[in-house]
């Protein structure tokens, strides 16, 4: 990584700890009025997209996802499971109904 980006994600991350260390009710407004420079912005606000949205945390033993989160969607309710035998990962023969955060 060139030594611009990373002082660019150094920064982010200094700035996304102080945002961190306030109260949710502040961190909006604190955001907003915080004078950063555009790249060091953009990649805070990708640190806090995924602070608030993380990846799903898997049951190992894969019997119940419902209510994992995988991005804006989260998991409602199993509808289906197959024994297909070209299947090569258990999950990837069950179909789910999931809603979406907006």
């Amino acid at each position: 990584m060139d030594p611009e980006k990373l002082a660019q994600w150094r920064a982010a991350d200094a700035a996304f700890d102080r945002w961190l260390d306030l109260p949710e009710p502040e961190r909006d407004a604190w955001l907003a009025g915080e004078a950063l420079p555009e790249a060091v912005r953009r990649r805070l606000v990708q640190l806090i997209a995924a602070h608030e949205r993380p990846r799903a945390a898997l049951d190992p033993a894969g019997d119940n996802l419902a209510g994992c989160r995988l991005g804006d969607w989260t998991l409602d309710a199993e509808l289906a499971a197959a024994a297909w035998p070209w299947s090569i990962a258990p999950g990837a023969r069950r179909a789910w109904r999931a809603s979406r955060r907006r």
